[in-house]
C-alpha cells in the first residue's frame, strides 16, 4: 500500500513537473516574443528620431509625438518582460521544488 501510495505520488509530481516545464516553456516564448517585438519598437524609435532631425517643425511634432507613443509601448514591453520574467523564475523554483520532491519520492 506504501509502495502504490509512493508510485502514485511520483506520477502526479511528474505530471505537475511535465505541466510546470510546459508552461515555463510558454512563458520563455512569450518573453522571447516581447524581447523581439520591444527591438523592433526601439529600432522604429531610432528610425523615427533619425528622420525628424532632417525634418521641419510641423514634421518633428507629429513624429515627436510618435516616438512618445514608441516609449511608452516600450515602456509597456519592458514590464511585459519583466513580467514574464518574474513567472519564468517562480516557474523555475516550483520546477525546482518538484525535482527535489519527486528524488525524495523516488529515493
Amino acid at each position: 500500500a506504501l509502495a502504490a501510495a509512493g508510485d502514485e505520488r511520483a506520477q502526479a509530481l511528474q505530471s505537475a513537473l511535465a505541466v510546470a516545464e510546459e508552461v515555463k516553456a510558454a512563458l520563455e516564448a512569450e518573453a522571447s516574443a516581447a524581447e523581439k517585438q520591444l527591438q523592433e519598437w526601439e529600432e522604429a524609435k531610432a528610425a523615427l528620431e533619425a528622420r525628424t532631425s532632417a525634418a521641419g517643425k510641423q514634421l518633428e511634432e507629429r513624429e515627436a509625438a510618435l516616438v512618445t507613443a514608441v516609449d511608452e509601448r516600450a515602456a509597456a514591453l519592458q514590464s511585459t518582460l519583466a513580467a514574464s520574467e518574474f513567472a519564468k523564475a517562480a516557474l523555475e523554483a516550483k520546477v525546482s521544488v518538484a525535482e527535489k520532491q519527486l528524488e525524495e519520492g523516488e529515493a
